[in-house]
């Protein structure tokens, strides 16, 4: 199971986005509002994807609990159908 609180506060955590990515010299370097979060990344596709993991990790998460919530509003209603027509519970039929 993923521990979302746990990685929805290391994103709190992080520095404020937008992050950007500039290349410098032979690397690339990731930039957020007040500071450098990495440099010498060698790879442009590494620095676009850690840049944009930023806004990206935080929208997962919240995708992620929306659909759980779905999932749990979708289950009761399985549950309340299957109680309906006695399925759930076959011996209380009548």
């Amino acid at each position: 199971m993923i521990d979302l609180d746990a990685i929805k506060a290391r994103a709190e955590a992080a520095e404020p986005e937008p992050w950007t990515f500039h290349k410098f010299n032979d690397t690339y370097s990731i930039e957020g509002k007040d500071l450098i979060v990495a440099d010498e990344v060698e790879s442009r596709s590494d620095a676009a994807f850690i840049a944009a993991a930023r806004t990206d990790v935080p929208a997962l998460v919240a995708e992620v609990e929306r659909l759980q919530a779905e999932v749990e509003q979708l289950n009761g209603l399985v549950a309340a159908l299957h109680y309906l027509d006695g399925t759930l519970y076959p011996e209380q039929r009548r």
